[in-house]
């Protein structure tokens, strides 16, 4: 129910009928490295056929109508395309949308990927070779990117846009003569005498599919100015939060008794998620309920400023609010107040798809449960609302939420103070980032994938991906797919909820999982759980606080097989390898560094090939699921290649532990001996 329904839709609607009554014009872009593709642009009129003028530092091409300059850039091995459209005459353009195609050969594809919409199944790929793949970014759902790498993850093709505020739609396809078709169609807004738009392009296949993400990242960032949120050491603490298995039934019995054993398992944050807020069963009720009135029932919550103080007194915990900051609801004692705000979208969106989020509000429209960011108004009630929330709480922390399902179009007959969606909705991030520094200088603010993009990125300083509660593959891979954008903020895991009838290893390769994800965040039933499970969580905590630093300063490097890649965490004195793979694990470390290899796969057996120095000798010790010490440690030295080969048997949710030995220590033989 949290993922964003709404604007899925409306961005469907919106760019599905994008040129199905325009002419276009097409032009040509000459890449090298067997790339080739074209500008395609939707208008209203075309004019008359372009003429094309070579310039020293572009190509111009004209007509009565249009004067398109096209450059070429290029820097580190990528392409920087840069289009601007004016008018000749200065009137507007006509330009609905624009689009890059971009055509690449298809055989060493091995599928493709992007950090926008979601994927269902178990690997990082959103489309094999060979099949049609469609999603969507707007300034407020997913990144305009989209690539594809070979097998072992090295780049095939990067393509993304500058502009991270558009509705866009992410397209890759067969097309002739063995190629793969990409394209990135973004909409133009209207009224506009000129238009600027630069692409990133890169087939350089030095580099992984993870590193030209980031290096796509760093441009945006550059280019749009990003400034970062402060980071508070709060950020790093471990999250409990009982959202899945409680849903919105909470009162203030199941606080104290979730926190104390939170605490008691070594976690430092209390989510006080939805429910919090309002009665019981309100949450599901979305634009027919209460949303918006932040007021705790008292059946629920007697005092609820007094159970958050004896959480932080009693319990040592930080605590985070769950809001839904744009969504009021017209059973809110601020509906009457807000009615005239909220957005509003075309009645041809089927309405019984979308209630409650959308209901019916007059002949043509259907009513939002979110207020319009594209009016100063509703900027000046989120500044309220969050100085309220801080003046009566005293939150650490806000979790926000639902921002990624507030349709990016509003047709409300009220005065649009921002011509764009994308540049209200940053003023009204910008207002809420105001609110809360004002009242706290150093408070977490947190963002759930797809909101949290490059867009948004001033405005949280702790990112997490989907929610993925029984499923810590799911987790990961969508983690690994937002994290080369994430420089900045603090990565954290989703709140993992695992089956209470799964056995300790499989806890054990959950909290696992959390670990090397990012900060821990644990959301299982733990007034339930078995005390072994509790132990498993409370040993693992202790291991991350332990090495904290090294898990969330290291560099995160995803390596193997591209669509279920391992990943390493690697610091100037550790790595951290996470093995999902069954196979053998091959990759390079510096010999004086201390080895982690963190058995996540589905068996229990670590085979590891490792290029470390033909004079490195270790002391290799097992820890079980429970990161209890398993037999006794035993010596493995590498070989004449510098290969130190490991074929250990490692509990599922276990640890190998690999110590340099000093060379001046006498050897004392290995394993095998």
């Amino acid at each position: 129910m949290r993922y964003a329904i709404s604007v899925i839709a409306v961005l469907c609607l919106v760019l599905a009928t994008l040129g199905s009554s325009h002419e276009t014009l097409n032009i040509p872009v000459v890449f090298q490295d067997g790339l080739s593709g074209y500008l395609e642009l939707q208008t209203s009129a075309a004019g008359r056929p372009l003429l094309q003028e070579n310039r020293e530092h572009g190509i111009v091409w004209r007509n009565e109508l249009f004067k398109i300059q096209a450059r070429q850039d290029r820097a580190g091995g990528q392409r920087f395309l840069t289009f601007h459209i004016t008018s000749p005459s200065g009137t507007a353009l006509g330009i609905d949308a624009m689009a890059l195609h971009v055509f690449a050969p298809a055989a060493s594809i091995d599928g493709v990927w992007t950090p926008s919409g979601h994927v269902s199944d178990e690997r990082l790929i959103s489309a094999d070779p060979g099949t049609e793949f469609v999603t969507q970014s707007a300034a407020n759902y997913g990144i305009p990117y989209l690539a594809a790498a070979t097998s072992s993850g090295k780049n095939l093709l990067a393509l993304g846009l500058l502009e991270q505020d558009l509705m866009v739609q992410l397209r890759a396809a067969p097309a002739q003569n063995g190629s793969y078709e990409f394209q990135i169609q973004a909409n133009v807004p209207p009224n506009r005498a000129e238009v600027n738009q630069q692409f990133f392009v890169s087939s350089d296949p030095s580099y992984s599919w993870f590193d030209i993400a980031q290096k796509y990242a760093d441009w945006v960032d550059a280019a749009t100015n990003y400034t970062q949120f402060p980071v508070t050491d709060r950020a790093y603490m471990p999250v409990y939060d009982t959202w899945y298995w409680s849903r919105d039934a909470v009162d203030d019995h199941l606080y104290m008794r979730t926190a104390e054993l939170a605490s008691q398992a070594g976690l430092g944050t209390f989510l006080a998620d939805s429910g919090w807020d309002t009665p019981t069963g309100e949450y599901n009720k979305w634009l027919l309920g209460s949303t918006g009135n932040y007021l705790p029932t008292p059946d629920k919550f007697p005092n609820i400023t007094a159970t958050f103080d004896t959480l932080r007194s009693a319990f040592h915990l930080n605590i985070d609010l769950w809001l839904q900051p744009f969504a009021v609801g017209r059973a809110s004692v601020l509906y009457p107040e807000t009615q005239g705000l909220h957005i509003q979208i075309p009645k041809s969106l089927n309405s019984a798809s979308l209630a409650p989020y959308d209901l019916p509000d007059g002949p043509n429209t259907l009513e939002d449960v979110n207020l319009c960011p594209q009016l100063t108004t509703t900027h000046r009630y989120l500044k309220d609302l969050f100085s309220q929330i801080a003046s009566t709480y005293h939150p650490e922390g806000y979790w926000l939420d639902f921002l990624d399902g507030m349709p990016p179009m509003c047709v409300a007959p009220h005065r649009h103070d921002f011509d764009k969606f994308g540049a209200g909705f940053r003023e009204a991030l910008r207002a809420i980032r105001e609110s809360i520094l004002e009242h706290n200088a150093s408070p977490i603010v947190e963002f759930r994938a797809q909101y949290a993009n490059l867009n948004n990125k001033s405005f949280a300083n702790v990112w997490q991906p989907f929610d993925s509660p029984y499923d810590f593959d799911r987790m990961r891979l969508d983690a690994l797919r937002l994290r080369p954008f994430s420089k900045g903020v603090v990565f954290a895991a989703d709140e993992l909820y695992w089956p209470e009838k799964i056995n300790d290893m499989g806890v054990a390769r959950f909290v696992m999982t959390d670990v090397m994800t990012g900060v821990p965040s644990i959301g299982a039933n733990l007034v339930d759980s078995r005390p072994l499970s509790i132990e498993i969580v409370k040993n693992w905590m202790n291991f991350y606080k332990k090495y904290q630093r090294d898990l969330t300063t290291g560099q995160f490097k995803p390596f193997g097989s591209f669509r279920v890649p391992n990943h390493s965490i690697e610091s100037d004195s550790r790595i951290f390898v996470y093995v999902r793979s069954k196979g053998n694990i091959k990759f390079s470390v510096d010999s004086r560094k201390q080895i982690f290899l963190m058995n996540a796969s589905d068996v229990a057996h670590i085979n590891s090939s490792i290029t470390v120095s033909d004079t490195a000798r270790y002391e290799a010790q097992a820890y079980n699921h429970y990161l209890q010490p398993q037999g006794a440690p035993a010596e493995e030295a590498s070989n004449k290649q510098g290969i130190l080969d490991i074929n250990a048997v490692v509990q599922r949710g276990g640890i190998l532990v690999l110590t340099p030995i000093d060379s001046s220590r006498p050897s004392r033989g290995s394993r095998d001996n």
